[in-house]
């Protein structure tokens, strides 16, 4: 049937899809807190040195 046969390939492509995006996000949030910490033991740093 080409009706089940598409609906399982647009499945597996949503799926792939929506697989990237999360692995984006993730690596994305990741980067961010990274870069967030440096900022906030830069910032304790020059605190410190006042």
């Amino acid at each position: 049937n080409a009706g089940i046969a598409l609906e399982h390939s647009c499945t597996n492509c949503h799926n792939s899809t929506n697989k990237m995006f999360t692995d984006l996000s993730q690596s994305l949030y990741q980067e961010l807190s990274d870069q967030l910490n440096k900022l906030y033991l830069l910032w304790k740093l020059y605190l410190n040195g006042q």
